[in-house]
C-alpha cells in the first residue's frame, strides 16, 4: 500500500512538473512574441529617444520626390545648410516652386566668404568650389526678386549637419569629413519628436543670431 502511494505521488509530481514546465514555456513564448513585436515593430532608437524617425534614405537623391511634396504643401519651410544645389538648379522643380511659393520661407546658407567654406572645400578635396557656392547663393537672391516670401541669411557655422523643416516633418542629413551630405544618409522625422523640436529651436536661435 505504501509503495503504491509513493509511486502514485511520484506520478502526480511528474504530471505537475510537466504542467509547470508547459506553463513556463507558454508564458515565455508570449513574452518573446511581445518583445519581438516591440523591437521589430518600432525602432529601438525611437523608443528610447522618441525621435519618431519615419524613414531613412541612403542619399539625397532618394528624398527629392518626398522633399518636394512636403515643401509644396507646407506653409513653413526652414532650410539650414552649407549650400543647396536643389534650389539653385534653375531648370529644376524646386527652383520653379520657390518662384511662387507662399508661406514662411527662411533659408540659411554658409557665407561664401567664410573661413569655414574654404575649410569645407578642402575637406572634400575641392569637389565643390567657391565659385559654385557663390553661384548657388546668387541663384537664391534672384528668387528673392520674384518672391518676397523668401528670406535668405548667411551663417558662419561649421557644422556636421543640414536640415529642412516643414509643418509636419523634417529631413536631417549629415556631412562627414570626407563625405558630402548628398551622399550620406538622411532621416525623415515627425514633428512630435524631440529631434524636430530641438532642431527647430536651433534654427530659430541661428536665425535670430545672423539676421540682425
Amino acid at each position: 500500500m505504501i509503495a503504491f502511494i509513493e509511486g502514485n505521488t511520484e506520478f502526480m509530481l511528474g504530471i505537475y512538473s510537466g504542467l509547470a514546465a508547459s506553463f513556463i514555456l507558454y508564458i515565455f513564448s508570449k513574452l518573446l512574441k511581445y518583445v519581438k513585436k516591440f523591437f521589430l515593430g518600432k525602432s529601438y532608437i525611437n523608443v528610447l529617444t522618441k525621435s519618431k524617425i519615419q524613414y531613412v534614405y541612403d542619399n539625397q537623391e532618394q528624398i527629392k520626390k518626398h522633399l518636394y511634396e512636403d515643401a509644396l504643401r507646407s506653409k513653413k519651410m526652414y532650410v539650414f545648410t552649407f549650400f543647396e544645389g536643389l534650389f539653385a538648379d534653375v531648370t529644376g522643380d524646386f527652383h520653379g516652386m520657390l518662384k511662387t511659393k507662399d508661406g514662411d520661407i527662411k533659408i540659411m546658407y554658409t557665407d561664401p566668404n567664410s573661413k569655414y567654406t574654404i575649410a569645407r572645400t578642402k575637406e572634400v578635396n575641392t569637389v565643390i568650389s567657391i565659385e559654385t557656392i557663390n553661384g548657388h547663393h546668387q541663384s537664391i537672391k534672384e528668387l528673392q526678386k520674384v518672391n518676397n516670401n523668401i528670406q535668405l541669411v548667411t551663417h558662419d557655422e561649421f557644422l556636421r549637419f543640414k536640415f529642412f523643416i516643414f509643418d509636419d516633418v523634417m529631413y536631417l542629413g549629415f556631412r562627414l569629413k570626407d563625405i558630402m551630405s548628398d551622399h550620406a544618409q538622411i532621416y525623415k522625422i515627425g514633428r512630435d519628436s524631440y529631434l524636430y523640436k530641438a532642431y527647430l529651436e536651433q534654427f530659430q536661435n541661428y536665425w535670430e543670431k545672423y539676421s540682425k
